[in-house]
């Protein structure tokens, strides 16, 4: 059976499986490894920023916490968004009473 790859015609069968699994596992270790370095990376800024790395932080997926982050860091922590810290940390506070989440209670009065 003959397949077309990129407008190549090849025998196909083992080899290009083969061939495609390697290069699967290659760019996957790639990908964790720079994951595990974002997420630490993330880790450190995390801690330097709070104090510490909440456990629930550390149970994020290394893949995310990096973009999870910067999210949190540009837009609740930050002082250039429409609401001003004190306002963003007093919705917060009120949410956190209802759920009721007693770290993120602590977190807003701290």
């Amino acid at each position: 059976m003959r397949m077309k790859i990129m407008g190549a015609k090849t025998g196909g069968g083992l080899g290009v499986a083969i061939l495609a699994g390697a290069l699967a596992t290659a760019g996957g270790q790639a990908l964790a490894q720079d994951a595990d370095a974002q997420a630490n990376a993330t880790y450190a800024e995390v801690a330097k920023t709070m104090g510490g790395v909440p456990d629930f932080v550390k149970l994020f997926p290394k893949a995310g916490i990096a973009g999870a982050w910067a999210e949190v860091r540009d837009l609740e922590l930050s002082d250039k968004t429409a609401l001003t810290p004190k306002e963003k940390s007093l919705i917060s506070l009120a949410v956190a009473a209802q759920i009721p989440c007693q770290y993120c209670i602590w977190l807003d009065t701290v």
